[in-house]
This record gives C-alpha cells, structure tokens and sequence, in this order.
C-alpha cells in the first residue's frame, strides 16, 4: 500500500451515475451533492465527515426568481450507522450556543444587478448578518447563536425567503449570558410572577 498525500481534480459525469435504462434530466433549480470517503482496515470502513453542496443549474436562462445556494460539512458522528445515507432535507449540523459557526452561502438571481444585498439570520435572534450577494460567488459566513433549541436558518433578499430548519446545542463549554451587576436582567425565558427572583 502506497503511503503519503495527493492531490487531484476528477470530473464526474453526473448522468452516468443514474441506473441503467434511467434518462437524467437535469432542471433548473437548486440540486444538491453529498459525498464522503472512507478507508477500509480489516474488513471495517471508517468514514470522513460527509461533504454538502448545492449547485445551481440555468438552463437557457430559465431561472426567474432569486435562489440560494449552502455548502456546509456533516459530522461523520450525526448518523448511529455508518452505513446510512445522508438525509434528503437538509439542515445546519453543528450549532452550539456561544461558538461561531462556518458555512457558505452563493446565490442566482435574474436581471444585470451587480449585487442584491440579503439578510441572513437565525430564527429567535436578534442579530442579523448583512451581506451583499453577487452571482457566481460563494460567500464564507460565520454566525454565533446567543441562543439554543429548534432554529432556522432564514436568508432573505427582498420578497425571496429561504429557510433551513436545524437545532443550537446548548453549550457545552458552561458558558453563560453574562446578568452579572446588572440592575436588570433583561429575559424573561423561564421566569413567571412566582419567581423567587421576579425582582431582578
């Protein structure tokens, strides 16, 4: 066995991976890749972590409507079964409150504008990430959740919305929202009339 590193480009034909007999259409719209390797020892594979990405197809300008695109790696640990196929709907893999999260972001959108600008967000906070989106280029954002529980990832731009549902681990690190000497704490999540503490 040949040891060391390598690297290479290898140009896929995506309609050959279709069943025999099966005629591959590719429409215009959002369509997505998932992909991941392994090595094999003793009869065991060990896997990476499952790469996703989103490509954007145009075919003769049939694209009408803005549309985004998201790249984003899925921990090799999300699936009990190794075996197991990457899920069909995708979401964010990975959030933890208080710790910044990578991912990328591209977008379509007809006309000749040089750029549209977009709002990209996560559903229960108030921060929010301005972006100036061109066509043709993929973008790397880093969100932070201050928050944890059910979210989404919500990108709009103008009347165009896309939301991507996920979940925000609580943090594992034991940090916490700083209410230290303040005269108010300003959340009510979790405090009712009855709490010892309704004063604060």
């Amino acid at each position: 066995m040949q040891q060391g590193s390598f690297s290479g480009t290898k140009e896929i034909d995506l309609t050959n991976m279709a069943p025999d007999g099966v005629v591959v259409s590719v429409l215009s719209g959002v369509h997505s890749l998932q992909f991941r390797g392994f090595v094999e020892s003793n009869g065991s594979k060990f896997y990476s972590d499952t790469f996703y990405r989103e490509i954007i197809i145009n075919n003769n300008n049939e694209l009408t409507n803005t549309v985004f695109a998201i790249k984003e790696n899925i921990p090799k640990d999300i699936f009990d079964n190794p075996k197991d196929n990457v899920p069909d709907k995708i979401k964010l893999y990975g959030l933890e409150q208080f710790i910044p999260y990578d991912f990328s972001i591209s977008t379509y959108y007809p006309g000749s504008l040089e750029y549209i600008e977009t709002v990209v967000s996560l559903e229960g906070m108030k921060t929010k990430y301005p972006i100036n989106l061109k066509k043709g280029y993929t973008y790397d954002l880093q969100i932070t959740p201050d928050v944890s529980g059910n979210t989404k990832l919500i990108i709009k731009s103008g009347d165009t919305i896309r939301e991507i549902n996920s979940v925000i681990n609580k943090n594992s690190l034991g940090l916490e929202e700083d209410s230290t000497s303040l005269e108010f704490y300003f959340k009510s999540d979790g405090r009712t009339n009855s709490s010892s503490n309704k004063d604060k």
